[in-house]
Order: structure tokens, then sequence, then C-alpha cells
């Protein structure tokens, strides 16, 4: 149970996310000192864990949307809202 939460693409994309967005926090806090910190490792890994799973949920994405046109009926139009 616990491997498959780990192993989520969803998961991984929002861990990056979250990442991403508090450590740019710092950074912007810190932009005009020069200094590298942690925070900059931190924001590059969230980076990194964005595009790893980015791909991942593309491909998710296409196969539902893939899914989706093939169970609707043949004369069916589908509706742009």
């Amino acid at each position: 149970m616990i491997w498959k939460i780990v192993q989520s693409p969803f998961v991984n994309l929002l861990a990056g996310v979250i990442l991403v967005i508090t450590a740019g926090a710092e950074v912007i806090e810190n932009w005009g000192t020069f200094e590298i910190g942690a925070h900059h490792g931190v924001a590059i890994f969230g980076l990194l864990q964005i595009l790893k799973a980015l791909p991942e949920v593309m491909e998710g994405l296409e196969e539902i949307e893939k899914a989706r046109r093939n169970k609707e009926p043949e004369g069916a139009e589908r509706s742009t809202e």
C-alpha cells in the first residue's frame, strides 16, 4: 500500500510543487544577498521532481481521454463547456 503511494506520479508532482513553492519563497526572500543556501538545492530538487512526474501524469491523462472518447456513443457530439 505505502509503495503505491510513494511511486504515484501525482504524489511526486505534488511534492515537487510544494518544494518549489516553499524553497522559492526562501529564494525570493534572500534575493539580493547573493548567498547560496540549502533552499537553492531544494528548489532544484523540486523542479526535477516535477519534470520526472510530468510525463507519467500526461500519459495517464491521455489514456483517460482516450477511454472517455471510446466510451462515447457514435453520434454523440462532445460538449466544449
